[in-house]
């Protein structure tokens, strides 16, 4: 049975989990408005220019309009996650694919060797992001960069990314490098330096096809292999002994 205690928390957990819901849906909103205004100049040249098929004309683009729309509601839907209650573990920040595990260096938070997971998100994916665990945002840190495909795996470092370095409550350092891909170059964080996350958080959105690197030290216990389906705020990535929420 839950003491009144752990109730307590439990609500403060669910309540930060849910935070920034709907998010999402507004910024989907804005490009629905300006991809809207760009229509509808459009249809008032054609007019202007083609009067005799205005009716045609502003049917086709018209159509095209709402399949526009219908396109950029879906990429921009949400999730709820279910973040399991087990200790010790990282989840995954993203909905995608797991592309490759290997070990290199971060230099701007970790500043060690540490292993490196990558997660591919395709256009049809979720992209808003989740944190993987709990503790305090150290580093909030935005790089611009080139327009290249985020499948590419020198994207990381070649694309506009987000640094985030996250000091969990159990004593571990980790850091998130979310990039953009080469459609609409623009990440949204919606956490702060100093800020405490929770599992399951959203910290922010990644517009339009982009990859996600999550950095841990080496002694932390890979569950995923490349190729494995994973769910932001869901599954877990890796174990760490001991460890704690």
């Amino acid at each position: 049975m839950r003491s009144a205690g752990s109730s307590v928390l439990d609500h403060g957990i669910n309540a930060a989990q849910q935070k920034h819901r709907g998010r999402s849906w507004i910024e989907g909103l804005k490009v629905v408005a300006v991809v809207g205004l760009g229509f509808a100049f459009i249809v008032m040249l054609a007019v202007m220019i083609l009067p005799v098929r205005s009716q045609v004309i502003t049917f086709t683009i018209g159509a095209a309009w709402l399949i526009c729309t219908a396109f950029v509601l879906f990429f921009f839907r949400d999730a709820s996650p279910c973040p399991p209650c087990e200790p010790g573990v990282i989840l995954s920040p993203s909905h995608g694919t797991v592309d490759y595990i290997d070990i290199t260096t971060e230099q701007q938070f970790l500043s060690a060797p540490v292993r490196r997971i990558s997660i591919y998100l395709s256009l049809l994916n979720v992209h808003v992001q989740h944190a993987p665990g709990s503790g305090t945002v150290k580093v909030l840190q935005h790089f611009p960069g080139r327009w290249s495909r985020a499948i590419r795996r020198e994207a990381s470092l070649r694309n506009e990314h987000l640094l985030v370095g996250l000091s969990c409550n159990d004593g571990h350092n980790i850091a998130l490098r979310l990039i953009s891909g080469i459609w609409v170059r623009r990440i949204v964080p919606w956490i702060a330096c100093g800020q405490q996350v929770v599992p399951g958080e959203r910290i922010g959105l990644i517009r339009f096809g982009s990859r996600v690197d999550i950095f841990l030290p080496l002694d932390a216990q890979v569950s995923v292999k490349p190729g494995d389906k994973v769910r932001g705020g869901e599954t877990i990535l890796a174990r760490f002994k001991n460890g704690a929420w």
